[in-house]
């Protein structure tokens, strides 16, 4: 594709004019009129290249392939029959054909709307979506302290998956990386990263989430919260350790924070923790607070709700 020299940059992203945002300013007009597809979200229409979108993404690429061939057979419905053989594209969108276009019509959360767009994906996701596909280098640029960026990251990283996009999907996951080796991403962002890359299979970006995750918390003497990032808490590090009493309880609020992370994550970190512990000199019963914090502090751990019990007959 040409290249990114006349694309706007990141911030200056505008909803009246997303496919600037990912059509080259001086080749626009050209590329929009050889548009064979186009991605639908929140009632717009952004055109897109079969042929880019089948060298890019496996998923699709079978899809056109498809059509393709059903065409070929002289199956005016082509599209619709080949709705099963892309079943595999997953149930949260749906492919279907309009006159001689293909619609990629996609689903959300949005109850109301008849023309869905990806799970989780706005308007502009989506653009930068399809600006890191026509421009892979891009990823490479994106300030993933910008607002919403992050989430972005994480938003085209699932969806880079879910159509088999192995290229894309590593340019996203080593810029996650980075992140996250420069101690700037949120506890927040730590978390749903490590989400992100369990559903991708990122090993690398879940176990660099997995151990600032615990350097954060470590870090946060006096507690941490959502926007907390290790590189902040250094401070923290070297401030006075709170009495027992104070300390479990901050402990007990932190970890509630965990909650919605996987069993393997959380256990993953539990371990990891562990680890540093036992690496400290001491008598560990000197190190692990006193029974009576305990039994001050726990009582307040959130909980699972337990499942519900079968009556007997």
């Amino acid at each position: 594709m040409p290249g990114t020299s006349h694309l706007p940059p990141f911030e200056a992203y505008n909803d009246d004019d997303p496919v600037a945002f990912y059509l080259s300013e001086n080749v626009r007009t050209e590329l929009e009129e050889g548009a064979d597809a186009v991605f639908l979200c929140e009632g717009r229409a952004l055109p897109v290249h079969s042929a880019v979108l089948s060298v890019a993404s496996g998923a699709l690429r079978d899809f056109f392939d498809s059509q393709t061939a059903q065409q070929a057979n002289g199956n005016g419905n082509g599209i619709h029959h080949g709705l099963a053989s892309a079943a595999h594209l997953g149930s949260l969108y749906h492919l279907s054909s309009s006159g001689v276009n293909l619609d990629v019509v996609c689903a959300d959360t949005l109850p109301s709307s008849t023309e869905r767009s990806l799970e989780g994906f706005t308007l502009k996701r989506l653009a930068h979506f399809l600006r890191f596909t026509y421009h892979p280098d891009e990823v490479g640029r994106v300030d993933y302290l910008l607002p919403g960026a992050a989430r972005t990251l994480s938003a085209c990283a699932r969806l880079a998956h879910r159509l088999r996009m192995e290229v894309l999907l590593e340019r996203l996951d080593l810029r996650m990386e980075a992140a996250v080796g420069s101690h700037q991403a949120t506890l927040q962002r730590l978390m749903d990263w490590t989400q992100v890359a369990e559903e991708c299979g990122l090993k690398r970006l879940w176990t660099k989430c997995i151990r600032e995750i615990c350097v954060t918390l470590s870090r946060g003497k006096k507690g941490v919260g959502p926007r907390t990032t290790s590189s902040k808490d250094l401070q923290g590090a070297l401030a006075a350790v709170p009495p027992p009493s104070d300390n479990m309880h901050t402990a007990v609020h932190d970890v509630a924070l965990l909650k919605d992370l996987s069993l393997k994550a959380k256990l993953s970190i539990m371990a990891t923790l562990l680890a540093s512990l036992r690496r400290q000199p001491g008598d560990p019963s000197e190190l692990v607070p006193p029974e009576a914090c305990l039994a001050s502090a726990l009582p307040a751990m959130p909980l699972p709700p337990l499942p519900e019990l079968e009556m007997e007959q």
